[in-house]
């Protein structure tokens, strides 16, 4: 992995979430209120149908959700208390639905990257680690229009989906391959697992991750995509409903 980059020194269409976490004055500070589950955290500016943000924590709570959260362990470590007690790591992360009640406990300095879901989720009534030791099966690569190399061969595993098949997770790999700018209607969040690869805009502006890394693209993004080795990646989506 990279060092940590300077979040206001990358390119305007992607967030580098690590970046974002280590400078306290990114973001702009939540308005919520009670529980350091929701007080405790600084938001990227973007008004749409997912938030993203970033939590530092210590110590313990208690919440009900009233949304789909994806949460990823930037640092430290992070303990759930539902049904059963899952503890999420550093570099790991888990699918809280809507509606679950549940107990937290954080280590000193735990750092997690959330991304909501404002639609109707609940697609679980459990917490929903990403199982990173899945199998893959084949999935559809990149439209033959939008490449300008070989076609690549993907694979996927979803691990939660909502109920309009709007917001899931899951992780995915592919062989290396070139893609021109698209314009992004999702968001996605990405850790990458393996591989490195680069994405430009229009006006030659550029920005590349490798192993370890964490990001975010939010719908108006548009770039190109190119990565020249195998890649993988942990990837929380949403995508609107057709």
């Amino acid at each position: 992995m990279e060092k940590v980059r300077d979040a206001a020194a990358m390119p305007a269409f992607v967030h580098d979430l690590r970046a974002f976490a280590a400078d306290p004055a990114a973001g702009e500070a939540t308005r919520e209120t009670g529980d350091a589950w929701f007080a405790a955290r600084r938001v990227l500016p973007y008004d749409g149908p997912v938030a993203v943000s970033v939590m530092t924590l210590e110590g313990s709570g208690e919440v009900t959700l009233g949304f789909d959260e994806f949460v990823f362990v930037i640092a430290g470590t992070l303990t759930i208390a539902a049904d059963t007690t899952r503890e999420i790591a550093a570099d790991t992360g888990a699918m809280l639905p809507q509606g679950l009640a549940f107990g937290w406990t954080a280590a000193a300095g735990t750092q997690a990257a959330v991304v909501r879901y404002l639609g109707a989720g609940g697609g679980a009534d459990h917490v929903v680690p990403i199982d990173l030791g899945a199998t893959l099966n084949p999935s559809n690569p990149p439209a033959a229009d939008v490449l300008t190399s070989d076609v690549p061969s993907c694979r996927s595993h979803t691990d939660y989906v909502t109920p309009n098949g709007e917001f899931m997770c899951g992780v995915w790999d592919s062989t290396p391959y070139a893609r021109r700018a698209i314009d992004y209607r999702h968001a996605e969040l990405m850790h990458l697992l393996a591989g490195s690869v680069t994405f430009e805009d229009d006006h030659g502006n550029a920005a590349t991750f490798r192993r370890g890394d964490l990001f975010v693209m939010l719908p108006g993004a548009r770039c190109s995509w190119l990565s020249t080795e195998d890649c993988a990646k942990l990837w929380v989506i949403y995508r609107a409903a057709a």
